[in-house]
C-alpha cells in the first residue's frame, strides 16, 4: 500500500469519527430538545425580566441623568437591541412556518421561547443543529447583563428626589409584584444614607455571636482571611478581622465598621465583586502604646458569605505566583470586574485604601479559567469624607500598590478615591521587590 493511500485512509477515518460524533450529539440534542429548551427559557426569562425592569426604571429617571451618562446607556442599549434582534431571528427560524407569522406578532423573546417548549419532530431536528447558536445567545445576554449591572452603582451616587421616589414606588407594590433587585437597590441607597444621618429604621442586626461559628482546617494562602463553618447551617464562611489603630477614635471606628457592614449586607449579586456580609463579631485585644502602657482595643471580624456556585477561594497573589498564561480576554474581564467592586465601594462613599493582590480573592465559577475576583481586605477602609490620621508604614510590599503621595510612614496627602488603583493583572505576573 502506498504511503499516500494510507494517509488518505487515516484522514477519512478521522473525518468519519468527527462527523459520527457530531451526529450522535445531534441525536442526543434531539432526544432532550424539549427539556433543554425549557432550561434556555428559564435563563432567558430571568435575565429579560430583570433587564426589562431596569430599562423601564432608567426611562423613568432619564430627565435627572447627565448627558454623558445617557450617551453611555444609549450605547449599551443599542448593543442589547442587536442581540435581541439576532435572538428573535434565530427563534423564528426554529418555529414552524405555520406558526412563524404569529410569532412575529408576539410581544417579546420570551413568547418565542415558549413556542419551543412543545416541539414537533421537525422543530427538534432544527433545534439539534441550532442548539449551539442558542447557547451563544444566552451567554451573550448574560454577559451584557453583567456589564449593565454596575451602572446601578452610578445611579446610587446621584442625589435625586426623583430616583428616591421611583425606588420608593417599588416598595409600595404588593410583595409578589416587587422587583427584588430594585428593592435591594433602595435598601443599599438607604444604607448609604444611614451612614450620613443616623436612621435606625433602615438598620439591620449587624452584631454576631462568636460562638455561632467554628474554625475549619482550610486556609487561603497569602490572605489574613480564615475559613469558618456556621454551627447552625454547616455552610463555609470567610472571616476577616479589622484591628483598630492605637491612635484611632474608638467610637468613630465602631460606627464606620457598622456602616460598612450595613452596606455590604445589601450585596445581592456576585457581579459587583464583593462578598455579602452577614455581620460583625466584636472582640478585643490588648496592645502596647508608645509609652509601653497596655491598652485594650476592640477588634471587628467581618463574616462574609461564599456566593452560591463559587468555590476554592485563592488570593490574586497566589495566582500571580504561578505565572500561568491565562487568556488576555479573561485578564481584561478580571480587571473590569474589579472596577465594579471599587465602584460599589465608592458609591457607598467609602475608600478601600489597601487594594493589592493579597486583598483580592479569586473564586472558581466554572466559566473562566482564572475565576471571578472579589475585593476584601477592609482593614484600612474609612468613609470617603471621614477623618484620616495620615498614618502609613515602611512595608515595600504594600507601598508598591500605593500612590506615591500615600507611601511611607507619614503620607503627604489624605487618602481619596483616586488612590484606589490596581495594576499588574494584564502582565499576569507579580511586581518583584529587589533588595540590595
Amino acid at each position: 500500500m502506498e504511503l499516500g493511500t494510507g494517509l488518505a485512509l487515516v484522514a477519512f477515518a478521522d473525518q468519519c469519527i468527527k462527523y459520527g460524533t457530531k451526529l450522535v450529539k445531534r441525536c442526543k440534542s434531539y432526544r432532550h430538545a424539549v427539556d433543554e429548551a425549557r432550561a434556555f427559557l428559564v435563563t432567558i426569562e430571568h435575565n429579560w425580566r430583570k433587564t426589562e425592569a431596569q430599562i423601564k426604571f432608567l426611562k423613568s429617571i432619564a430627565t435627572t441623568l447627565d448627558e454623558d451618562y445617557l450617551e453611555m446607556q444609549s450605547l449599551l442599549l443599542s448593543e442589547l437591541e442587536g442581540q435581541l434582534k439576532t435572538a428573535t431571528l434565530t427563534l423564528d427560524q426554529l418555529i414552524e412556518k405555520s406558526k412563524r407569522g404569529k410569532s412575529r406578532t408576539e410581544s417579546n423573546i420570551i413568547d418565542r421561547m415558549k413556542s419551543l417548549v412543545v416541539m414537533t419532530p421537525a422543530q427538534k431536528i432544527k433545534y439539534a443543529f441550532e442548539k449551539g447558536t442558542l447557547q451563544d445567545l444566552v451567554n451573550g445576554l448574560e454577559k451584557w447583563q453583567g456589564r449593565f449591572d454596575p451602572c446601578w452603582m452610578l445611579i446610587m451616587r446621584i442625589e435625586s428626589r426623583s430616583i428616591d421616589n421611583e425606588l420608593s414606588r417599588e416598595t409600595q407594590k404588593p410583595p409578589a409584584q416587587q422587583i427584588s433587585f430594585i428593592v435591594a437597590a433602595k435598601e443599599m441607597r438607604d444604607a448609604v444614607h444611614a451612614t450620613l444621618v443616623e436612621n435606625p429604621a433602615v438598620e439591620v442586626p449587624i452584631w454576631l455571636d462568636a460562638d455561632s461559628y467554628r474554625s475549619s482546617n482550610d486556609v487561603i494562602e497569602f490572605s489574613p482571611i480564615s475559613i469558618h463553618l456556621s454551627n447552625s447551617t454547616g455552610n463555609s464562611l470567610m472571616i476577616e478581622t479589622m484591628r483598630c489603630n492605637i491612635r484611632s477614635d474608638i467610637d468613630r471606628t465602631t460606627k464606620d465598621a457598622r456602616d460598612l457592614a450595613q452596606v455590604l449586607n445589601k450585596i445581592n449579586s456576585p457581579n459587583f465583586g464583593l462578598l455579602k456580609c452577614q455581620g460583625i463579631i466584636k472582640g478585643s485585644e490588648t496592645v502596647t502604646d508608645q509609652f509601653g502602657h497596655p491598652k485594650a482595643l476592640p477588634t471587628f471580624s467581618f463574616v462574609f458569605e461564599i456566593p452560591k456556585d463559587f468555590r476554592n477561594p485563592r488570593t490574586l497573589r497566589d495566582i500571580l505566583q504561578e505565572a500561568a498564561p491565562f487568556p488576555l480576554n479573561e485578564r481584561l474581564d478580571l480587571a473590569r470586574q474589579l472596577t465594579y467592586s471599587v465602584l460599589y465601594i465608592h458609591s457607598a462613599r467609602f475608600v478601600h485604601k489597601s487594594i493589592r493582590p493579597e486583598t483580592i480573592l479569586v473564586l472558581e465559577n466554572g466559566t473562566s479559567s482564572i475565576g471571578a475576583p472579589f475585593l476584601v481586605g477592609f482593614e484600612k477602609f474609612r468613609p470617603a469624607d471621614g477623618h484620616t490620621y495620615l498614618i502609613g508604614d515602611e512595608s515595600w510590599e504594600k507601598n508598591l500598590y500605593r500612590h506615591p503621595t500615600r507611601q511611607g510612614i507619614l503620607p503627604e496627602e489624605q487618602y481619596k478615591m483616586q488612590h484606589d488603583a490596581k495594576r499588574e493583572i494584564l502582565a499576569c505576573e507579580p511586581f518583584e521587590i529587589k533588595r540590595c
